[in-house]
């Protein structure tokens, strides 16, 4: 890390100005939401419902790219 510049890599170092937190927050918080009902269960069953949660909306993002394409 001593060839990068600090402002790169450490949160001490970027502008105060920007609005990162909220959008990072704001996508835990998504997150979250989506695994609500799986937090009580055992780890397994949240790994797994994890996994089908996000091969379903891998799919569903995949087809509306399908689609972005065919109209163009």
């Amino acid at each position: 890390m001593d060839d990068l510049k600090a402002s790169s890599w450490t949160k001490s170092a970027y502008d105060p100005n920007t609005q990162c937190d909220l959008h990072v927050n704001n996508m835990c918080e998504g997150f979250n939401k989506c695994i609500l009902e799986l937090r009580g269960k055992p780890i397994i069953y949240l790994v797994e419902g994890i996994k089908v949660y996000l091969m379903m909306w891998i799919a569903k993002m995949r087809e509306m790219m399908l689609k972005y394409r065919e109209r163009c």
